[in-house]
């Protein structure tokens, strides 16, 4: 472990910042699983997401009012906290913030002492502004963290962070012992969770271990596998939660506890942050147009943001389903060949678009592949760098859960669907497994040269045979296969043992055979293999494996 700085070191607010910025990193790595760990108040799926865009909120938009002074620093923090709290666990998560300003109200700077009160006064000020509080949540983590480090005299920081950060996995450990839920769901607390990212991040920075793995698993329950229980799916399956209810309330001598044994009537998991002029709600409730009009007659609603909960607790249960029964996903594969689309299709694909590098599929002819895609689940091969940004697009646009294989090349695309199986694994897991083969191949291209160019170390005239390896030109020449050797000589390892060499429309089989028969004699050591593509424009493409 890396050595802390010194152990009376003080920090200022940039620091501050600092610190807050390397927990925003953890928690951005590990979005995903607080997402699939999501289980209370409601298993919605979006606990990761909301801690997210909480402390991305409070330490984009605290940047450009950073001060020297902590205590002015730690105001402007918790001042976007108010405002940029999302969901359950994101309000909460602002009450951290407004507890540590309030600890470090007039500090020039800050050191171990600081941060001993400022997670008491964290833990406190969350307790407070929820309406009913639940143990086993992450209060619970706040508020063991804070008594872990409650007492400790010592002067270093890096000591009080590192305590603490142990000692919140341990709380995280024990939530199923202390929430019913949990226990049935097999899972620890999304909340506590994230909280334990946060301080972990904080200390990573101050005891400079940022080479440390950012994903990082979650403690395990002792009556679980670390996956949800299927039994409590089954269990959620009719139950109805309504709608979350979130927004910003601005007025004169507004009642924070008044306004919380309300929400209690109208309502579930009612969080309320904030002070007289400026309140923080939200509250689950199957009457949000009667929330948000209580709220009106009090002061000014704006920020307004209703969810629909049961939509998504269909959308997380389909996803934890999937993870533990496996999808039926399929592939759609960018190709320009009729050859090489057979090859695709012998290896299960039945899905494709036609294009390559002189014609490049629209952001729409690939959206439109995805949507009529026989299954929800589907992976996109591209198999050329052009198609790649698009492919991502019509992903991001599609109403289907997608995955983007990076494959840069057909035979890279090809490499990739020999691990196409169409049932019984996740779309990651699937997706996964394709893109760990893109680099157990190298891609040779042989086509014509368009024009004179001047490339690095090679000098190509126009009409010239060129050799492309793995998109790079590395040879030219007016011979097809003095450009295949030359290419051949570029491309091959020592430990090289099979060419797949995929004849294009520039050639017919007896002449892609001449082909073979004459490089093989230069190269009797490698086994050579000729395959129909009928790609357009190019004489081979070539598998070097």
């Amino acid at each position: 472990m890396s050595s802390s700085q010194s152990a009376s070191q003080r920090y200022d607010g940039p620091a501050l910042l600092a610190m807050f910025a390397s927990a925003l990193s953890l928690i951005e790595a590990n979005v995903s699983e607080l997402n699939r760990l999501n289980v209370f108040p409601v298993p919605d799926g979006d606990t990761g997401t909301n801690m997210y865009l909480t402390v991305r909120d409070i330490v984009s938009k605290s940047g450009s009012q950073v001060s020297d002074s902590v205590s002015e620093t730690s105001s402007v923090m918790a001042r976007e906290a108010l405002m940029g709290g999302r969901g359950n666990s994101g309000v909460i998560l602002s009450h951290f913030f407004i507890g540590m300003a309030e600890a470090l109200e007039g500090r020039a700077d800050f050191g171990a002492g600081d941060m001993v009160r400022s997670l008491a006064s964290a833990s406190v000020h969350a307790y407070g502004g929820v309406g009913h509080p639940r143990e086993g949540t992450m209060l619970t983590v706040m508020r063991e963290t804070a008594d872990s480090v409650e007492g400790n005299d010592t002067d270093d920081l890096s000591i009080i962070l590192r305590t603490a950060s142990e000692n919140a996995l341990a709380s995280v450990a024990r939530t199923p012992t202390l929430l019913p839920v949990l226990y049935r769901a097999g899972l620890v607390d999304a909340g506590g969770y994230g909280v334990y990212l946060m301080i972990e991040g904080m200390r990573r920075h101050v005891m400079r271990d940022a080479e440390l793995d950012e994903q990082l698993v979650p403690p395990q329950p002792d009556m679980g596998d670390g996956n949800i229980s299927p039994d409590f799916l089954d269990e959620i399956e009719e139950e109805e939660f309504g709608f979350c209810t979130q927004f910003l309330l601005q007025g004169g001598g507004l009642d924070k506890d008044s306004l919380l044994e309300k929400l209690l009537e109208l309502g579930t998991s009612p969080v309320v942050i904030g002070s007289e002029e400026m309140l923080r709600v939200h509250v689950h409730t199957y009457k949000p147009d009667e929330v948000v009009e209580y709220a009106s007659a009090l002061g000014t609603v704006s920020h307004e943001n209703i969810q629909d909960m049961d939509e998504q607790r269909q959308r997380y249960s389909a996803d934890r389903r999937s993870e533990i029964e496996g999808d039926d996903s399929t592939v759609v594969a960018v190709v320009q060949g009729e050859g090489l689309e057979l090859i695709f299709r012998e290896h299960g694909i039945e899905n494709f678009v036609t294009g390559g590098d002189t014609m490049n599929p629209s952001v729409a002819d690939l959206l439109k592949s995805i949507e009529d895609a026989p299954t929800d689940a589907v992976v996109m091969l591209p198999n050329n760098p052009n198609v790649a940004l698009a492919a991502g697009q019509a992903a991001n646009l599609s109403s289907k859960r997608v995955r983007v294989v990076q494959s840069r090349t057909v035979v890279q695309g090809i490499t990739a669907a020999l691990e196409y199986v169409p049932e019984g694994l996740t779309l990651d897991a699937l997706a996964d497994s394709m893109e760990s083969r893109l680099g157990e191949v190298r891609t040779g291209e042989i086509a014509l040269a368009s024009r004179d160019a001047d490339l690095g170390n090679v000098a190509v005239e126009e009409n010239q045979v060129i050799a492309m390896l793995d998109r790079e030109l590395v040879f030219a020449s007016d011979s097809i296969e003095d450009t295949l050797a030359g290419l051949l000589e570029n491309g091959l390892a020592e430990d090289s043992e099979l060419v797949t060499m995929y004849w294009g429309d520039l050639l017919d089989e007896s002449g892609a055979e001449e082909m073979v028969t004459a490089i093989e004699e230069k190269f009797p050591e490698i086994e050579f293999e000729l395959v129909h593509g009928g790609q357009p424009h190019y004489h081979f493409f070539i598998s070097i494996e």
